[in-house]
């Protein structure tokens, strides 16, 4: 070791507390940078799992919207049937109750016309050839 040239390990060990503020500064520097990157990595995943999760819910009840949609769909079907059904008997009762009124005068006619041919004309057969012979002239 010479005074006017001193060598590494002298250097080192003359300024060994400089280096060892710079070395704490720098693994301060590194430990900061390394939690720095983790409360990082932590946030961005968390947003990711919170997104996700919407993303889930959100195909749920999108799931459930469209079940409650096919469920509707099946109402509408039975309750298209449950008019047409009320809709063919209210028809049946109106135009049924017609045609029973039709057929109900047609009788009635009918009943006139026998009481009408069974009457009492007061004829006698003679009368009646008497008519015929007139008819032959």
């Amino acid at each position: 070791m010479s005074l006017v040239n001193p060598g590494i390990v002298d250097t080192l060990k003359a300024n060994k507390g400089k280096i060892a503020i710079v070395a704490g500064v720098l693994v301060l520097i590194g430990l900061s940078l390394w939690g720095y990157q983790g409360v990082q990595n932590w946030r961005f995943n968390s947003k990711q799992k919170q997104l996700q999760a919407n993303v889930n819910n959100a195909l749920a009840e999108a799931a459930n919207v469209k079940q409650q949609a096919a469920n509707l769909d099946v109402k509408r079907v039975e309750a298209q049937a449950n008019v047409n059904a009320a809709v063919k008997e209210y028809q049946n009762a109106v135009f049924g109750l017609d045609d029973a009124k039709r057929e109900t005068n047609q009788a009635l006619a009918n009943y006139q016309k026998a009481v009408n041919a069974n009457g009492n004309i007061n004829a006698t057969a003679d009368d009646v050839l008497k008519a015929i012979d007139k008819l032959n002239q």
